[in-house]
């Protein structure tokens, strides 16, 4: 204490007297360094932190966006997915009356090309280790396009049409139900289900069994759990 109270007689004396002591120049050179040092540790740590807090969210956000593209591309394929997903009879019907093949034609097609593009943007983000989950969209996405360019060119060939025609043909003068009116075919259960068996031929068929060949490519252990890793955002982010 009586040290302190000295030094401070010293500094009071050498204020008074205009003269500093060697102690107090050397305190007043370095404590200015000494902040300085300490602002820039202080201003480093926060760069640091600043830094490592964009690098995480730069990282989150591209896991997010990977999310939302690896989700866009489920979503294309189950689209595909529901155009087939139906029992023979009911794809008989839909090939055997014009407005419903007229609609399902205008949905396969959709489906073909958002699946096409999907396929073209899995192989863009896809890691190329990765390399049996891109074969097996390729292998997805080519059965359904040889099945919807069978059902285009089974419409466009005018073969749809012209096996309707026999089929109406056969069955009209034998129900009484006037030609081409498919309501009243419906309204006749025996009628309708003989007018789809003498629609049903070859090509019909043709389609079919391309579709039940295609469904079971969309099953879990062949479909679904190949996105499962890319969308589980629990685990991801």
């Amino acid at each position: 204490m009586e040290e302190l109270i000295g030094k401070l007689d010293e500094l009071i004396a050498a204020v008074g007297g205009g003269v500093l002591p060697l102690w107090l120049s050397i305190v007043g050179i370095f404590v200015p360094i000494l902040i300085s040092i300490i602002v820039a540790v202080q201003a480093y740590v926060q760069y640091i932190g600043n830094k490592k807090l964009q690098t995480y969210i730069s990282q989150k956000e591209a896991r997010i966006q990977m999310h939302s593209d690896f989700l866009s591309i489920y979503d294309a394929f189950c689209a595909a997915h529901s155009t087939i997903y139906m029992q023979d009879e009911l794809l008989i019907e839909i090939l055997a009356t014009p407005n419903l093949t007229a609609q399902w034609q205008t949905d396969v097609r959709q489906a073909l090309s958002e699946t096409c593009r999907s396929l073209n943007r899995a192989n863009l983000i896809l890691p190329k280790s990765d390399a049996t989950f891109f074969a097996m969209l390729k292998g997805v996405f080519e059965q359904y396009r040889d099945l919807a360019y069978e059902v285009k060119d089974y419409i466009l060939t005018g073969a749809v049409e012209y096996h309707r025609t026999q089929a109406w043909g056969r069955l009209s003068s034998h129900y009484g139900v006037p030609y081409g009116d498919y309501a009243a075919l419906r309204s006749n259960p025996d009628a309708h289900k003989d007018f789809l068996k003498l629609f049903a031929n070859e090509r019909s068929k043709s389609i079919q069994k391309r579709k039940e060949q295609l469904l079971p490519c969309f099953e879990y252990d062949k479909f679904d759990r190949f996105f499962e890793p890319y969308l589980k955002m629990e685990q991801r982010i």
